[in-house]
């Protein structure tokens, strides 16, 4: 003042470090849906890779693929003051199995079911057929053991896939023969079959014949006798 006089006074200033935090709640499977997480504040800016942004405090990100893995970063504010964090994003790919079998097969045969290698296998098929071997076999195949049969695979990562392969147990062919018996000597014996494809013949004096209704000509005592036939379907 005019007299020379002074005044002191004081005021306390705070300088405020301000922190937050960022997390997920992954490693994700690819398809599954990535949560990201960050405590509360009064507005929030995230971003991360294949130009992720969201101002939402936890946000979603559906579907999830491989090329979302990587590192988010949240900024926080409350008030004036503003902080950042990061959390790694990891979204393992799926197994990418694939099923195979050894048939199409006939009755009796072993059915060989196939699939790579992974982790862990569940496979389920026709008449409640249930196995966890990588490669399982079914024994004494029957029609009723055709259909799909389905493997769910686990690689390393905890994540699963499925495949499916088709089997085919083709039935035991109805075989059908008949021939002209009885016949004279030297006349021709008729040999007839049915319900197949292929046909092997075999009888009396060495015969032997691949065709489906063979004949024998100039018939003598020595053709007498039991023909047999096997049919392929």
């Amino acid at each position: 003042d005019a007299a020379g006089c002074k005044s002191t006074t004081t005021i306390n200033v705070t300088v405020t470090t301000p922190t937050t935090t960022a997390s997920n709640t992954g490693p994700y499977c690819a398809g599954q849906t990535i949560q990201l997480n960050t405590p509360a504040g009064t507005t929030y800016t995230w971003t991360g890779p294949s130009a992720f942004t969201s101002n939402n405090q936890n946000p979603t990100i559906a579907a999830s693929t491989a090329a979302m893995s990587g590192v988010y970063t949240v900024t926080t504010t409350t008030g004036l003051c503003k902080a950042t964090a990061t959390t790694n994003v990891i979204v393992n790919a799926l197994p990418t199995p694939t099923a195979s079998n050894t048939g199409p097969y006939c009755p009796g045969n072993t059915i060989q079911l196939n699939v790579g290698a992974f982790t862990t296998y569940t496979w389920s098929g026709p008449s409640a057929f249930a196995s966890n071997a990588q490669n399982p076999t079914q024994t004494n195949a029957q029609t009723t053991n055709s259909g799909n049969y389905i493997v769910t695979v686990t690689n390393a990562a905890g994540c699963t896939n499925t495949a499916v392969t088709n089997v085919i147990v083709n039935p035991t062919p109805t075989v059908v023969v008949g021939s002209n018996s009885p016949v004279c000597l030297n006349s021709t014996i008729n040999l007839t079959a049915s319900g197949g494809t292929g046909y092997s013949w075999s009888g009396p004096n060495a015969f032997t014949s691949a065709v489906q209704n063979p004949v024998v000509t100039g018939a003598a005592a020595v053709n007498a006798g039991v023909y047999t036939v096997t049919v392929t379907s």
